[in-house]
């Protein structure tokens, strides 16, 4: 399958927001500008990644995959292009799944700023799940 990562546009931005409810994502403060969306060669939406840009660093959040997609290296690859275009800044995320992220080059860490610190409470307060939690960072 092929498989194209590039910026969201106001038409897909539709279909990003309602994969982010049917994952229970975080959906706060959404803009289509945040995100990239994995395509197939006939344009269907594989998956999305979200970029919260702050001034010293970037959150990567709100990444899925649609579920008829999966485990074919879409999240892979949606998440090393988040990456790539923050590579000069500090990454946070904020995970159930920390052993997917280190694969990237994140470990967790127990400081981080407040924007994080914020996000980490809103998920354990509105997104909960049996998971912990985790900060992570590169």
């Amino acid at each position: 399958m092929y498989i194209s990562v590039v910026p969201c546009s106001d038409k897909d931005f539709e279909t990003v927001k309602k994969g982010i409810q049917k994952m229970e994502l975080d959906n706060r403060a959404l803009s289509s500008e945040q995100f990239i969306i994995a395509k197939d060669n006939s344009n269907n939406v594989l998956g999305f990644g979200r970029e919260r840009v702050f001034d010293q660093y970037s959150e990567l959040c709100t990444i899925g995959v649609f579920s008829n997609y999966r485990n074919r290296g879409i999240g892979k690859a949606i998440t090393n292009s988040l990456i790539n275009y923050s590579a000069s800044k500090k990454l946070y995320v904020v995970t159930i799944i920390p052993k997917y992220f280190e694969y990237f080059g994140f470990s967790i860490t127990h400081q981080s700023p407040q924007n994080i610190q914020d996000k980490l409470y809103y998920c354990l307060h509105s997104l909960p799940v049996a998971q912990p939690y985790y900060i992570m960072e590169r």
